[in-house]
């Protein structure tokens, strides 16, 4: 299966791919990135089946790739092991006519499953295109919070909320935001372009990776308190953001 997904609502994409993620029962998650990685070494780790006949899902994300190489990663994948998923990711727009989306919908109009002399290969294909983002104030809101910076945080988030954000989506990006923040204090791999990591890199300058990993623990236990009725949802945002700004 190639879930292939595309535009430029980054948060939205990643959402998507936490749903396939969680959907299916993989065994074994591997994360590409088509800038970084040659189509032969691509190839081969998504034609060779586990060994133990694991579920696979290869993540490949592409930022800045050309079409015509991405093109070529599409066609590759319609070669990849029963037991491997692709989740092919490109944070860009395309048009409607553009020859990738043309092999994508030539490969989600096949018959489910086809057989070669290495068995029988699932090349069925579904194409995800998340709504671009009308309220773009939301992401300035969850920087200025990381940021540090309380009057425009609290600014931004009486106008987001007056715009009709909803105040779980705000928390769930709160969370989200931090994740990354822990992934650039370890300077760990990932696939977002060079100036987000820069500023993850300055935002993440603001905290000790022991305060983030308690401001972990402090918003998984109030998400619980939340959900038990412990504590009102109307001020659940409030008290994390106040927990972020204030001091180790």
């Amino acid at each position: 299966m190639i879930f292939f997904l595309y535009g430029k609502n980054d948060i939205k994409i990643r959402e998507e791919i936490d749903k396939i993620k969680s959907s299916q029962n993989y065994n074994e998650v591997i994360r590409l990135s088509a800038e970084e990685i040659e189509i032969d070494k691509f190839a081969e780790s998504i034609t060779n089946p586990s060994l133990f006949g694991h579920k696979i899902l290869v993540i490949l994300e592409s930022y800045a790739g050309k079409n015509e190489d991405l093109l070529t990663y599409v066609k590759v994948s319609r070669k990849a092991s029963p037991k491997t998923d692709i989740a092919m990711a490109l944070h860009k727009d395309l048009r409607e006519n553009s020859k990738i989306l043309k092999e994508i919908k030539a490969v989600k109009s096949e018959k489910p499953e086809f057989t070669t002399r290495s068995g029988t290969i699932s090349a069925r294909a579904k194409i995800i295109k998340p709504k671009e983002e009308k309220n773009s104030k939301i992401f300035d809101f969850i920087d200025s919070v990381y940021s540090k910076n309380r009057a425009r945080s609290y600014s931004l988030l009486e106008e987001i909320s007056g715009d009709g954000e909803e105040i779980f989506r705000i928390h769930s990006l709160l969370m989200y935001q931090l994740r990354n923040l822990l992934r650039a204090k370890h300077s760990a791999k990932t696939t977002v372009p060079p100036f987000v990591k820069r500023k993850l890199a300055r935002q993440a300058g603001n905290f000790s990776e022991k305060r983030l990993l308690e401001l972990c623990s402090f918003i998984y236990h109030k998400d619980i308190e939340m959900k038990t009725g412990k504590i009102p949802h109307n001020i659940l945002n409030t008290v994390i953001i106040e927990e972020i700004l204030g001091e180790e």
